[in-house]
């Protein structure tokens, strides 16, 4: 995908910079996936207790097994993980990754995470503020051109704070994405600006007056991301978020590089069949585009709850806490995530997403509980998923008991 231009008082390193690395054959590459599959030691202990979710979640409001749900809902295929203690006691996945070449699903498997990619690109965003790369109360288009948000014909000036808490008062609430076989696909700057198959990102409310969702939003800190490190902003992604927090398959390209597509499950319409060219691609990568497992959610998040209760990480203390601070004005965003007061100092940070033919929850608590599920299809199954869990290890209050048909 193409950066945004350079600032002018680096434009012509930056084009040096390029060429040398063109000459020397280097630069950014995705490193593959591992071959060797998750293994958590406490799995086999957790057997029983994964059978007992799986044959009782709650969908629509009724109880129905896991199994029941994907035939309704014509799911392909599904995959969780669970936390307890901050770290990942178990992974397991269920049904098919593509249902037309009939290849099972495995935690190890790959998905989009949709809009789940933005509270993991807001710890990305927080890494480099610890780093004193980026400010979260400066005029955001200090680190990029070719956009300027207007508000009442005037200049309006936005901050990384209230993009990341959907307080900016952006419009765009989110993205439909472009066919796998699409080969120019738009910049970051020409997303903001309309050229693509989006509207023009633009400020349609007073900034920090209330808090409106805005997948735009954080189109725009992609681009401030860029424009500060000028590298693409997968490559970002990999040094401010993947490498540093360990994680084993991830990645923000679009699309992945070959050696990863075997492991990446196809999206699927609700007819239940492989939507055409397997999945879209997602330029606009912050607000909808990383690809992931639940596991490698889990494991940010554990991170990010032993750092929050003084543990250290790659994240510091008080940057956690800040994320877990309301920022939205109306609302009950902190940066990237929604928030619940759990009671007894206890904070659960959580959010969804929904691509073309791939769906997402994760949540996670500061006493250490989380999960996270992710559905090579649509529908309820991902929340209902995520809550059976929760209330299997006692962080959600249960809302019917017994295994279901």
């Amino acid at each position: 995908m193409a950066t945004p231009s350079p600032r002018p008082h680096v434009a012509a390193a930056w084009i040096a910079l390029a060429l040398a690395l063109a000459v020397l054959g280097c630069g950014h590459s995705e490193p593959a996936f591992p071959k060797q599959p998750y293994a958590f030691p406490t799995e086999a202990a957790e057997a029983p207790r994964i059978e007992r979710i799986a044959c009782s979640i709650s969908v629509d409001k009724r109880r129905m097994s896991l199994e029941a749900a994907m035939r309704q809902y014509n799911v392909q295929g599904v995959s969780a993980a669970a936390m307890v203690g901050g770290r990942v006691v178990w992974a397991r996945a269920w049904g098919l990754a593509d249902a037309a070449k009939r290849t099972p699903m495995r935690p190890e498997t790959v998905m989009q995470a949709a809009s789940v990619s933005k509270p993991l690109t807001a710890v990305a965003v927080m890494r480099m503020v610890q780093a004193g790369k980026l400010n979260l109360d400066a005029d955001v288009t200090q680190y990029f051109d070719g956009w300027e948000p207007q508000f009442k014909g005037r200049k309006a000036r936005l901050t990384l704070r209230q993009l990341l808490s959907h307080s900016a008062g952006l419009n765009v609430h989110g993205f439909k994405g472009y066919k796998s076989t699409v080969s120019d696909l738009p910049s970051t700057i020409d997303i903001l600006n309309g050229r693509g198959n989006s509207a023009k990102v633009k400020v349609a409310l007073a900034p920090s007056a209330q808090q409106e969702y805005s997948g735009g939003g954080f189109v725009v800190v992609q681009a401030a991301i860029e424009g500060e490190v000028q590298d693409p902003f997968e490559a970002a992604m990999y040094d401010w978020l993947i490498k540093p927090f360990g994680l084993r398959r991830t990645t923000f390209m679009q699309p992945p590089s070959d050696d990863n597509l075997r492991t990446l499950a196809s999206a699927h319409g609700p007819d239940g069949r492989p939507i055409p060219g397997r999945f879209h691609v997602y330029p606009m990568m912050a607000a909808a585009g990383m690809w992931t497992t639940p596991t490698d959610l889990l494991t940010v998040a554990g991170s990010l709850s032993a750092s929050y209760n003084g543990a250290g990480g790659p994240l510091s203390t008080a940057l956690v806490r800040q994320m877990l601070t309301t920022q939205s004005p109306t609302g009950s965003v902190g940066i990237g995530w929604f928030l619940a007061d759990r009671g007894g100092g206890v904070m659960e940070a959580s959010h969804s997403g929904l691509n073309e033919g791939f769906s997402s929850a994760v949540s996670w608590r500061t006493d250490g509980f989380g999960a996270a599920v992710m559905v090579n299809g649509e529908g309820p199954i991902a929340g209902g998923l995520l809550r059976a869990i929760g209330e299997a290890y006692g962080w959600r209050e249960s809302s019917g008991g017994g295994c279901a048909n």
